[in-house]
């Protein structure tokens, strides 16, 4: 039974709305996490970059014994790093496009309605190399091939594709509503609602 449900008797006492408060803190935490997600997997794996990167550059030059799995593992952290930088830039709405031509040459209106082109073909685009790296994913699980240094199955590395552009085609969706909401909201407050 849900606890707001059980809460609905006489005898709900405090300690029963604190638990549907600590449990309604408990999805927004998740949701939080999962909303961050991509900050948190290129905040590791840039860092993660600049540590090895670090630990080579001291072990090549102050102790000559360079180590050479640190800079094949560095490599592929931070291509990880900039995947989950695509997913980032696009939750804040701060991709590569110029529109500042849009909004001094066409009106709002029209502006907003090349800027919604864009959006579906960015989401297409997204959506078609989402599946493309699926396929990818698959023939490599079929025709293995591993990193020449560290032995890593390629599939590891290669997994950033789809899930970079899944995450692109979700922010790119939910930048769409939080767009729509926004003007809605916008509407309601001009007509005094």
């Amino acid at each position: 039974m849900l606890p707001f449900l059980a809460c609905m008797s006489r005898e709900c006492g405090e300690l029963d709305l604190f638990q549907l408060n600590k449990e309604g803190n408990k999805v927004k935490k998740f949701i939080y996490l999962i909303d961050n997600l991509d900050k948190y997997i290129a905040i590791g794996t840039l860092s993660a970059t600049v540590l090895l990167l670090g630990i080579q550059v001291v072990s090549r030059y102050l102790f000559r014994f360079p180590i050479a799995w640190a800079e094949e593992i560095s490599r592929f952290t931070f291509v990880w790093a900039v995947y989950m930088g695509v997913s980032m830039a696009a939750r804040k709405n701060e991709h590569i496009r110029v529109v500042a031509h849009l909004t001094l040459l066409f009106p709002k209106r029209i502006s907003n309605k090349i800027i919604f082109v864009s959006d579906i073909i960015t989401l297409t685009f997204s959506m078609i190399l989402t599946v493309f790296g699926v396929r990818v994913l698959f023939s490599m699980v079929e025709f293995p091939f591993t990193a020449p240094v560290t032995g890593i199955s390629m599939v590891w590395i290669y997994t950033i594709i789809p899930v970079a552009f899944l995450a692109l085609s979700i922010r790119t969706i939910q930048i769409f509503f939080l767009k729509e909401t926004a003007e809605d909201w916008l509407k309601q407050e001009e007509i005094g609602l």
